[in-house]
């Protein structure tokens, strides 16, 4: 959950275009699943919203393109 400068919490949803997987390369456990999102919703789109490990452990079976 993401937060608002306030520090209220924000819920955000959009539309996953594109998923790119990939393996980190450094830190405490190299070679852990990560990846790399396409994201829009009917006003905007973010290139490359990074997936980090300790999270797609979690989300993997959502970050997935939206077909």
């Amino acid at each position: 959950m993401a937060r608002a400068p306030n520090g209220q919490n924000l819920r955000i949803c959009a539309i996953i275009d594109l998923v790119r997987h990939t393996k980190t390369k450094r830190g405490k456990n190299p070679g852990s699943p990560m990846c790399f999102l396409t994201l829009s919703d009917s006003t905007y789109s973010i290139d490359h919203a990074v997936v980090f490990p300790g999270a797609y452990d979690q989300l993997k079976a959502v970050c997935k393109e939206d077909l």
